[in-house]
């Protein structure tokens, strides 16, 4: 009897003191119950916004859509104005989702980090390509590519 009575006013003890210190983690009322209060994981300085460094390809000279297992394979050549362009891509500004019906893809490229020769335009062809689902084809009815002198569109099939 001692023995339920000494653990009987060990809880009691141990529980009034929790009642004391109602945010403390000792609390057993708040072990599962979780914070009430909002809390927010977004940084106090805000988002950094990171803006792709590339430049747009000069000229877009070549659109080609392939149809592939699962989607299709967008694929387009353009034209820097010298050689030594290097790490080429398709980027889609708004995430794949199209705007009226159509997927604008800005094709990108590092330009050389020297002075580059001009020299003939086979030599200076850079080919990127550009995966796009089925899921993702859905709401699109045209596929453009932006340089930076011009643009090319394509029709899905």
């Amino acid at each position: 009897m001692k023995n339920q009575t000494l653990a009987l006013a060990t809880c009691a003890l141990f529980l009034a003191g929790c009642s004391s210190v109602s945010d403390s983690n000792y609390n057993p009322l708040n072990w599962f119950d979780g914070d009430s209060s909002d809390q927010q994981l977004e940084p106090e300085e805000g988002y950094v916004t990171v803006t792709d460094p590339r430049n747009l390809i000069a000229d877009v000279r070549e659109l080609r859509i392939e149809p592939t297992q699962g989607g299709v394979v967008v694929a387009a050549m353009g034209m820097p104005p010298t050689q030594g362009y290097y790490r080429a891509d398709l980027i889609s500004p708004t995430n794949n989702i199209p705007e009226n019906g159509t997927l604008t893809l800005e094709f990108r490229a590092a330009k050389p980090p020297t002075q580059q020769p001009v020299s003939t335009e086979v030599s200076r062809e850079v080919w990127v390509a550009y995966f796009l689902s089925s899921i993702e084809l859905r709401n699109i009815r045209q596929i453009r590519v932006v340089g930076a002198n011009n643009s090319r569109t394509k029709s899905k099939r």
